[in-house]
């Protein structure tokens, strides 16, 4: 057809099969779908294959899995004529989409003390036009891992990680394709010197290649990322859980053309994030949270680019109702074994929070920094959500205030019916001015038979 009027005829044909084989040993299945619609202004075909499979040996697991999908779509777009003229369809190209993933783990424990593990991802997708052919590209993305799990005594743990990470995206007519490249090296230990009390630390090391081969490498560069973490977790009298966190971060950015060298700089950053939940018997948390944060950037040549300094200081604090109770959905292995009443089918939650949080920005003028920007935000929130059987409704309004103003409210409403058919609807109107309001809205409905 040459046009295609908005109504549409036509049919869609869909099937699948599978088949899956277990026993002690070896679990392994196949799959397989199609999916065939054919319209006036909508046409596509898709097929997909997938395999997996799983060994139980003495001391190694392997768990591998392979898949395969292919899409061919018509793409039409819809032009409005005259007064006197039908809005039509018209067939502008075809797309061909091909994907291909794989995915294997293997682990060896050679000893109770001893995990090592070894897993590849690879994927790849490609696009094709019949038409636009500019628009033809690919992706392919390979991640190798190794890592190393010891435990040295039940209550001390190193772990040690190697990986490479490969992405490129190819232009098949443009000049910026790009290869990305990663190595991560990183170790860790904890220590865990009570019931779930613990000292934490890790270091890693990551070095990132990005480059433009068909750029003549003009655009190349590099990032060498050094970190540090420390941190502290203890519990007091049971009810009262304290986490401190310190992170260290140095990061050098470098650009290998010359013309582009003047941007090369290091960024030196610093934060603090100490935590305290207060269980107020199993309904009730009381959550803290406060965050200091400073990152220094330095540029290595004495060029127009100006050092900087970025401030953050911020804090949250949460006071949390729930029915359920909150003990049972904490996920916290400590607190799991508190004794807590169980859930009848029905739960109500309530969480009022405010919030604050301060952004400076900073130039450096000779042995000072002298602060250009800032800006400052209070906010004040209530999160409603009851459960009733298989229906469920939550409210969530907010209010921002400090440098801007901002009002927010997501409502929402959820019945569940006949064995995994679902109706949602929220409502979430946002505005930074009561007068004007940005309205949003959406409906799902889902049927299963």
């Amino acid at each position: 057809l040459v046009d295609n009027y908005l109504k549409s005829d036509g049919y869609e044909l869909l099937s699948d099969a599978s088949y899956r084989y277990e026993n002690e040993l070896l679990s392994a299945g196949i799959s397989g779908n199609l999916d065939k619609k054919l319209m006036d202004w909508e046409a596509y075909e898709s097929a997909s294959a997938s395999a997996m499979m799983r060994w139980f040996f003495p001391k190694v697991y392997w768990d591998t899995s392979f898949n395969i999908s292919h899409r061919q779509e018509d793409i039409y777009n819809l032009f409005t004529g005259g007064a006197k003229q039908n809005t039509n369809y018209y067939k502008q190209d075809v797309q061909n989409r091909n994907i291909m993933n794989v995915q294997s783990q293997v682990e060896y424990t050679p000893h109770e003390l001893v995990n090592l593990s070894l897993s590849e991802y690879y994927s790849e997708r490609r696009t094709r036009m019949d038409n636009s052919i500019v628009r033809n590209n690919g992706e392919f993305y390979n991640d190798l891992n190794l890592k190393l799990d010891y435990y040295v005594h039940p209550r001390i743990t190193l772990s040690s990680e190697a990986a490479h990470q490969l992405a490129i995206k190819d232009f098949s007519y443009a000049a910026n394709t790009r290869h990305v490249e990663n190595r991560i090296l990183g170790a860790s230990a904890a220590w865990q010197y009570s019931e779930q009390d613990s000292l934490i630390t890790s270091l890693g090391i990551n070095l990132q290649r990005t480059y433009f081969p068909r750029q003549d490498n003009r655009w190349d560069n590099d990032l060498r990322t050094r970190n540090l973490r420390l941190g502290w977790k203890h519990y007091y009298k049971e009810y009262i859980r304290l986490e401190n966190w310190f992170t260290y971060s140095l990061r050098e950015d470098v650009y290998l053309d010359s013309l582009l060298s003047a941007n090369n700089h290091s960024l030196e950053s610093f934060s603090f994030l100490p935590e305290i939940d207060i269980l107020l018997g199993d309904r009730v948390a009381l959550r803290q949270g406060y965050q200091i944060r400073a990152d220094y950037t330095d540029y290595y040549y004495e060029t127009q680019r100006i050092n900087k300094l970025y401030r953050q200081v911020g804090y949250h604090y949460n006071l949390i109702f729930d029915s359920y109770p909150y003990v049972a959905r904490s996920g916290d292995d400590r607190w799991l074994q508190l004794p807590y009443r169980r859930n009848r089918g029905s739960a109500f939650l309530i969480d009022i929070g405010y919030s604050y949080e301060e952004n400076q920005y900073a130039d450096q003028v000779g042995e000072y920094y002298n602060i250009n920007t800032k800006n400052r935000k209070y906010q004040a929130s209530l999160n409603l959500k009851h459960d009733i059987g298989d229906f469920y409704y939550s409210l969530n309004p907010g209010y921002s205030w400090g440098t801007w103003i901002e009002y927010g409210l997501v409502a929402g409403a959820s019945w569940s019916f006949n064995q995994g058919s679902y109706l949602e609807v929220t409502l979430s109107p946002v505005s930074e001015d009561l007068q004007k309001i940005n309205w949003r809205s959406s409906v799902n409905l889902s049927l299963r038979f």
